[in-house]
Formats: C-alpha cells, sequence, structure tokens
C-alpha cells in the first residue's frame, strides 16, 4: 500500500507546525531531564539539536513511547542505560567542542504514528542536515564541521 502524496504533505505540515510550538528542553545535567513533560501514554519524535555560538543545527531525530523516553535520553546524553549510547560518544565529543544540546518533542496519538514521523522526517532531513541518523555514525571522531 502506498500512502497518498497529499496524505503525507499533510502529516508534515501539521507536524512542524506542532514541532515549532514545541518548548526547548536545554540538556546539561540529568536533572535537566526532569524538566519535560513527559506523556508516558503517547508515542514520541524527538528532536535533537547542537549550539555553539548561537547558531543551531538538526543532529539528530528519534522515537520512543512515552514511558521510555526518558531512558532514550539518558543514553544519549549521559550513556545511562543500553541502546543508542552510540551517540553519547558523538554527545561527547560535541561537548568536547564547546556545542550545547536541546530537545523538541512532538507527542503522537496513537502511539505507533511516531513510527512513521520519524522515517519521513529523517528522510526528509538525513542529507540536508547531515543527521547523525544511521548506521555509519559509530564512532567518537565524528567530525564537527556543521558551524
Amino acid at each position: 500500500m502506498k500512502l497518498n502524496e497529499s496524505i503525507i504533505d499533510q502529516l508534515k505540515t501539521e507536524f512542524i507546525e506542532e514541532l515549532n510550538k514545541c518548548d526547548k528542553y536545554p540538556i546539561e545535567t540529568l536533572e535537566d531531564l526532569n524538566n519535560i513533560d513527559y506523556q508516558r501514554n503517547n508515542g514520541a519524535v524527538y528532536f535533537i539539536y547542537a549550539t555553539k555560538n548561537e547558531k543551531t543545527k538538526l543532529r539528530y531525530i528519534g522515537k520512543s513511547k512515552g514511558s521510555g523516553l526518558k531512558s532514550r535520553f539518558k543514553s544519549h546524553f549521559f550513556g545511562i542505560g543500553k541502546g543508542t549510547v552510540s551517540r553519547f560518544q558523538t554527545v561527547c565529543n560535541y561537548r568536547e567542542n564547546d556545542c550545547g544540546f536541546f530537545v523538541k518533542v512532538v507527542w503522537t496519538n496513537p502511539q505507533s504514528l511516531r513510527n512513521l514521523l520519524e522515517e519521513i522526517f529523517i528522510d526528509e532531513f538525513r542529507i540536508k542536515e547531515n543527521l547523525w541518523n544511521g548506521k555509519k555514525l559509530l564512532t567518537t571522531t565524528y567530525k564537527i564541521n556543521c558551524w
């Protein structure tokens, strides 16, 4: 089955509108994760942005069940837990180069909608934003050449 382009375009438009309204949650310490209003019964599509010298760059798009999002962030930003620890190595490399981070979260209902939305936006931004998404990025030597 192939979705009609107008359906996908409408999803994209509505999602981007929602993303633009979302709060930015700076992530510097483990305690910063407590500032996020987790919606355990919804799905989540999250965007990780790096900042440096007042410039912002989208770095990663991920998804999670609402009940597991805090664990994903602990893994990404602090190397705690299993799973996405490879991104932690990249986060460390960016931090060593004076980059900060914030996240934005769009909540989905039904939860499964997160899967489609994540794929749509990774396809949309992987090349033009040089996202961390993908199997190739499993190293701490990811170059910080986006600034």
